[in-house]
């Protein structure tokens, strides 16, 4: 699975060593929990589950220079 994120944001989320940021592990657990919770994003524990590994590891986050140039910007809801 490719994941694409802005080069800045890459740089905070990439295989990081704290659940709650480390975007492959997000994924993963997501991808296991078909959800997304507080109490899965902190626990640590799970960043040595088999499983979870095994889905992190399909995984590829791919940074995007000028990434917000290719996202349109939202009109305003008022004029």
């Amino acid at each position: 699975m490719i994941v694409r994120v802005a080069t800045s944001e890459a740089k905070t989320v990439n295989n990081r060593e704290i659940p709650d940021i480390c975007m492959q592990h997000m994924i993963a657990v997501m991808l296991i929990d078909k959800t997304a919770s507080f109490a899965a994003a902190h626990d640590k524990s799970r960043m040595r589950d088999a499983a979870v590994l095994r889905e992190r590891a399909k995984v590829q986050l791919v940074p995007m220079r000028n990434w917000s140039a290719n996202i349109p910007s939202a009109s305003p809801l008022w004029k």
